[in-house]
């Protein structure tokens, strides 16, 4: 039965954090709860519940309990893992695609693994239905491989104007539909037969396969839509009674900036491995006061970005503290196409002036300061120095020296520099800025003054490069650099810096098949990229959570998206 959250929960909950340090081994409460009932932090309002629309994660990790890909992601490996899917095959040249729906009489290729091959925590030594056993929409209709045909080309037309189309640009035509020059239906895939799914690359590209997880990739229900259209609203398709899902849960309530509920599907394919009856997903921006829920126990488990840095270290001695690599990159994006940023040498003086160790310090989670945009991911190695020829001197751009900076800058003729930065209302943003306009002051003698943008109005200026001086972050979308580098090509780029040389050099690295000699070319694509300097790695982050000790198969992973499905309460833990 579920509970209503008091409000005078939420307002008492500051005076928890007195008491932090207390005896106790666990910072949350302990006595877990006696149902199936979820209630997670996520941080923000979700901007949409639809694919096509959503802007940010906080959208899509609602999104991926509510909607199946054609793939899902290991939760130990991070390897594609089988979901609406069971097996595809790939043709020789690596350019075209099939994929073998559930229900299909005949797949081919290679199987992809189930929930059979997880250790217990997830599987609890449940195994998957049977491959031919087919996937329904949570209206009972058979999910089709037309569904896919459907979504993918909604997803690339420009009526849709989807924030992430680029992400389908290595599909044939995909970049002509979205310039308009060629109709969605010119897209390169097709309805094989009714349980087979086929799609063709432009070009070779390893990293797709790892790519298809992602919600905004997901079948959306075409008869919902369609209806809603008839409404006169399409919107209307993702409220409460009208929503259609795929995945292991299905929107019972939405009640804006208060809460989302999910219930359990009993139509998803997998049903019987769902063991959360209700996931309540709570807006609440403030970082204290989400520490404080959990504190109370009003939450058992919060998106890794909603702890404050200054509270890091004493809750990270306590047993319900996790820490986890992130595949996530922060850093600050120049207006190359405007002055002062339009010379290299103030572009090189501001990075040689930044403290990136002081700066994750501060942040106290584990954080490494960095040198690129590419975080630490196998079988990849980014430049520790990258040596750069300016007035005749060989220097490296990537070191801490302000007495350095203060050279180019006075080699340029610059003094008293005075600049503009903006920043999103997100978790740190604020005080990593606050840090930055301190550094620089001190090493330049640079005044900056800070400017706090709404997320919205923040996204639209990067779209369409009005800014001069702006954060922006990055979590990758599969374990490969090209998700990263992609950020800096002609198509997909939200940096005024274009290399018609650096993308020429991409497209050719990614042409490669053979992975260590791939890395390689990638990683000396993201040292040019460096070597021009359109963006200041700030550092690649960490996830840091609080999360109950009763809660189990919640396992953190890179990309901060949670595997809700494998979740479950231990009603009878017990502290040891």
């Amino acid at each position: 039965m579920r509970s209503a959250i008091a409000r005078r929960e939420i307002l008492a909950a500051p005076l928890a954090l007195v008491g932090c340090a207390a005896a106790s081994p666990y910072f949350g409460r302990t006595t877990p709860p006696a149902s199936q009932r979820l209630v997670y932090s996520n941080g923000e309002e979700p901007s949409s519940l639809d694919p096509a629309q959503s802007v940010g994660s906080k959208s899509e990790v609602i999104m991926t309990a509510l909607l199946d890909s054609l793939t899902a992601f290991d939760p130990l490996t991070l390897e594609p893992a089988a979901a609406l899917a069971t097996h595809y095959h790939v043709d020789s040249g690596g350019t075209q695609y099939t994929f073998y729906l559930r229900g299909h009489p005949k797949p081919r290729g290679i199987r992809l693994p189930n929930i059979d091959s997880l250790p217990g925590e997830f599987s609890r030594g449940r195994k998957a239905p049977p491959d031919r056993t087919p996937a329904l929409w949570s209206d009972g209709t058979p999910i089709t491989a037309r569904d896919f045909v459907y979504s993918w080309r909604r997803f690339v037309d420009p009526a849709t104007a989807a924030s992430m189309a680029s992400y389908l640009a290595h599909v044939g035509n995909a970049e002509e539909i979205v310039r308009g020059t060629k109709p969605p239906t010119s897209l390169a895939v097709r309805a094989v037969d009714d349980l087979a799914f086929e799609f063709e690359l432009v070009a070779p590209l390893s990293s797709f396969l790892r790519l298809l997880w992602q919600p905004f990739l997901a079948a959306v229900p075409r008869q919902a839509i369609e209806a809603a259209k008839r409404r006169g609203h399409e919107s209307s398709w993702t409220t409460p009674g009208n929503y259609v899902s795929s995945g292991p849960f299905q929107l019972q309530e939405w009640r804006s900036y208060d809460r989302i509920v999910l219930s359990r599907n009993p139509r998803y394919w997998e049903a019987q491995s769902v063991d959360i009856e209700e996931i309540v997903f709570l807006p609440v921006t403030n970082l204290t006061t989400n520490v404080n829920l959990y504190r109370v126990g009003v939450t058992h488990a919060m998106d890794p970005r909603l702890i404050p840095p200054p509270l890091v270290p004493a809750l990270s001695r306590k047993r319900d503290f996790g820490s986890a690599p992130a595949l996530s990159t922060l850093w600050y994006l120049l207006n190359t196409n405007t002055p002062p940023f339009d010379r290299p040498a103030v572009r090189y003086a501001l990075n040689l002036a930044t403290d990136k160790a002081a700066i994750v310090n501060f942040l106290g989670a584990g954080q490494k300061p960095a040198n690129g945009i590419v975080p630490p991911m196998r079988g990849y190695s980014s430049s520790v120095n990258l040596p750069v020829s300016i007035n005749g001197r060989s220097l490296n751009v990537l070191a801490f020296d302000p007495r350095l900076a203060r050279d180019l800058l006075r080699a340029e003729g610059i003094g008293g520099l005075e600049l503009s930065m903006t920043f999103p209302p997100l978790p740190r943003s604020k005080d990593i800025a606050s840090i930055l306009q301190r550094q620089w002051h001190e090493h330049l003698g640079l005044r900056l003054t800070l400017s706090e943008q709404g997320e919205t109005i923040w996204f639209q200026d990067m779209l369409e490069k009005r800014y001069r001086l702006t954060e922006d972050s990055w979590t990758a979308r599969c374990d490969d650099p090209n998700d990263y580098l992609a950020l800096f090509t002609a198509r997909t780029n939200y940096s005024t810096w274009v290399d018609p040389k650096f993308d020429r050099g991409f497209t050719t690295a990614n042409a490669i098949l053979e992975p260590a000699k791939r890395m390689n070319a990638l990683a000396a694509c993201e040292a040019q990229l460096m070597q021009a300097m359109p963006v200041i790695p700030i550092f690649h982050d960490t996830w840091a959570y609080l999360e109950a000790p009763y809660l189990r198969g919640l396992k953190s992973n890179p990309f901060g998206f949670p595997r809700f499905k494998y979740a479950w309460i231990d009603t009878a833990w017990k502290p040891s």
